[in-house]
């Protein structure tokens, strides 16, 4: 199948998905992302490049799901910007499972995704990064390690440094990740698993 015609029909991908999920689908301008009720997906040449596809497949697949989270409740939940970025791992992880259960083809895309920009295309930690970035990245790391394992590999880089700076916290993170694996079926519950933090880390410290 040829490129172009793939990127003729890609504006019905998100649409198949949109009626699922009742969003809408605008495509035009350079970002991929989702107010909860539009998903906006960049413009791509015609004559682009296989990988500018595959990406464009992902991000597509990526967003369209995102509607399944209750943005409502994430919105009284007023989140500080640490727990919501942990909030944010997790449920990128529980959506995309969600979407994946219904459309087995958007597991593929997205691990394709993940492979890229957490394996290909990931960049070295820099010696001066305060240890307390590793915590975050190790969350991300983990719930993508679930789906594509060539991501154990920075994973275990991220778990060194917990362990060299940050005496139990390692262990009481993965107790909490391993619940969230187990049973997170909606938004709220991923709030209460990404308030936990503030448990584990010693009250936000």
């Amino acid at each position: 199948i040829r490129t172009k015609d793939v990127l003729s029909c890609l504006p019905l991908v998100p649409s198949i998905l949109g009626d699922r999920y009742g969003v809408q689908v605008r495509i035009g301008g350079k970002d991929a992302c989702t107010d909860g009720k539009i998903i906006y997906l960049p413009a791509l040449p015609m004559d682009c490049e296989p990988e500018v596809l595959a990406l464009a497949k992902g991000f597509c697949d990526h967003e369209a799901v995102n509607k399944a989270q209750d943005f409502s409740v994430l919105k009284a939940a007023n989140l500080d910007p640490i727990t919501f970025n942990l909030f944010n791992c997790l449920e990128d992880w529980r959506v995309e499972k969600k979407l994946s259960a219904i459309f087995p083809g958007c597991r593929q895309n997205l691990n394709w995704l993940i492979r890229r920009f957490f394996v290909e295309k990931a960049e070295p930690r820099a010696g001066g990064d305060p240890p307390a970035l590793a915590v975050m990245e190790y969350v991300l790391l983990t719930v993508r390690s679930w789906d594509v394992d060539e991501v154990n590999s920075p994973r275990r880089l991220s778990a060194k440094i917990i362990v060299q700076n940050f005496l139990g916290l390692k262990e009481a993170l993965d107790g909490v990740l391993g619940k969230v694996r187990i049973h997170c079926p909606d938004t709220a519950t991923t709030i209460g698993y990404a308030r936990n933090w503030q448990t584990v880390s010693g009250n936000g410290n």
